[in-house]
């Protein structure tokens, strides 16, 4: 597999520049990886089309607005992530 066969790409990034990635006690984790390995998982049905594919648009949107609601409701704190998405399409990430 080369990169040839994938000539798209997808870069999610914790927050935008400026900010800081939070962590959280009661999720154990950092913010943004528990949403991404939740999402991931399968266990964000917002994140899954036609209930098989997990894509790229879904998965930045979602983590956009999941994060920054949480740090900003438990913390209140400012962290909202970002993705860069080198496709006008919508590509699929992982088939659940």
């Amino acid at each position: 597999m080369s990169i040839n066969d994938f000539p798209y790409y997808a870069t999610f990034l914790s927050c935008q520049p400026g900010q800081s990635s939070f962590s959280n006690d009661v999720l154990q984790n950092g913010i943004w990886t528990y949403h991404l390995i939740d999402a991931l998982n399968g266990g964000v049905k917002e994140v899954i089309k036609n209930d098989k594919y997990i894509t790229d648009r879904l998965l930045s949107d979602y983590l956009s607005r999941r994060v920054s609601a949480y740090t900003k409701t438990e913390l209140n704190r400012d962290q909202t992530p970002r993705a860069a998405l080198d496709s006008s399409y919508e590509n699929v990430i992982v088939e659940i």
